[in-house]
């Protein structure tokens, strides 16, 4: 399931993306607005969603970051609370 597919059958998905420029990672809301998962290519990526029904991309790719930086790790949830969190400020 590609990550385009997993956000559009949920609300309030936050995305965790860590990379080389970033290893600590972030979580970023999907959708609405601002979604930065489309500027860079994410939504396409392919993964698995766990029995949590937690997305988990397989690895698969060269995802890169706004400045060039290889991507080594994207995962999505709902999570409603993070998402108004995030999208509020």
């Amino acid at each position: 399931m590609t990550l385009n597919d997993y956000a559009n059958d949920r609300e309030h998905v936050v995305a965790f993306v860590a990379g080389v420029g970033n290893p600590t990672g972030e979580e970023l809301p999907l959708g609405g607005e601002c979604d930065f998962a489309e500027g860079l290519g994410l939504l396409d990526l392919i993964g698995t969603v766990d029995a949590d029904g937690d997305w988990r991309w397989d690895g698969e790719g060269d995802p890169r970051d706004e400045r060039g930086n290889s991507i080594t790790k994207v995962s999505a949830c709902v999570d409603r609370a993070r998402w108004d969190e995030l999208t509020a400020e």
